[in-house]
């Protein structure tokens, strides 16, 4: 029960935090938005500190994340993840992108395995690769809605070995037509995800009992998307790629009978 709660208030947290800048209208000077995340990052100090933030919530739930063991560095850089997403967004290259994805994904599985008590080097890093997945995952998405706040998180030098640029992206969302050059650049940051993906099921059998099948159907659903965005024939610059409502089901499914042959595999306990 409190580690449900648990979840649930971190997934308010991350909501609450991502919503300062992304559910704010375009028209928002950047300036306000990083007075916003001021305002809010002395707060959740302030909690994470044992003083009363004035949101009972926060103040339970960074006492207990810093009582499992959390560093403030993991929430300090969830925090700078979200602030990097203010005005103009330009990435150079896959390490500025892995260090994106790290701030704004794996620090929540991060902050997930100490609120489990899971504190393994090789377990945390597995947590950082899944979350890495699924940040890339959401980038290959939603590159078009991105494109509309003038943020662009594919990395700069892949485009240039692929012959792209910002004009070209602007060019194919208006056409509507892709370059063959652009659907493998796509393809390039699935793998990357793939591979990520693959690293966080060799840590998955070994979480507890109670929240494995959860993480396993969460990672699954998203790595969903690929296969969506495939069948969408790759334009993710005019619609955005989502599981349907079956197709969550079927993928959850399978999923759970993989983590169920894993464990059994692994001789731990079955489910």
């Amino acid at each position: 029960k409190d580690f449900r709660r648990e979840v649930v208030l971190l997934y308010g947290f991350c909501r609450l935090t991502d919503d300062l800048v992304d559910g704010a209208s375009t028209q928002v000077a950047p300036e306000l938005l990083q007075k916003r995340l001021d305002r809010w990052q002395r707060q959740v100090r302030m909690a994470y500190e044992g003083r009363p933030s004035g949101l009972p919530w926060l103040d339970w739930l960074m006492q207990r994340s810093r009582q499992a063991g959390l560093p403030w560095e993991v929430v300090q850089a969830l925090l700078d993840g979200v602030r990097q997403d203010i005005g103009p967004v330009r990435v150079a290259s896959y390490e500025e992108l892995d260090r994106y994805a790290y701030r704004v994904g794996s620090t929540v599985g991060v902050w997930m395995c100490y609120l489990m008590g899971v504190r393994m080097p090789r377990l945390l890093a597995r947590a950082e690769a899944l979350g890495r997945a699924m940040q890339y995952t959401n980038i290959v998405r939603d590159v078009g809605e991105d494109l509309q706040r003038d943020r662009l998180y594919l990395p700069a030098d892949r485009m240039a070995a692929y012959g792209l640029d910002l004009a070209d992206l602007l060019r194919m969302q208006q056409t509507g037509v892709l370059d063959p050059s652009y659907v493998a650049l796509l393809e390039e940051l699935m793998q990357q995800a793939e591979r990520d993906y693959e690293a966080a099921w060799e840590a998955i059998p070994a979480l507890p009992p109670r929240v494995r099948g959860a993480i396993a159907v969460a990672a699954e659903v998203y790595r969903g998307i690929h296969a969506v965005l495939r069948q969408n024939h790759y334009d993710n610059l005019t619609r955005r790629a989502y599981t349907t409502l079956p197709e969550k089901i079927g993928l959850s499914v399978a999923a759970l009978r993989r983590l169920r042959r894993a464990v059994l595999i692994t001789g731990m306990q079955a489910l």
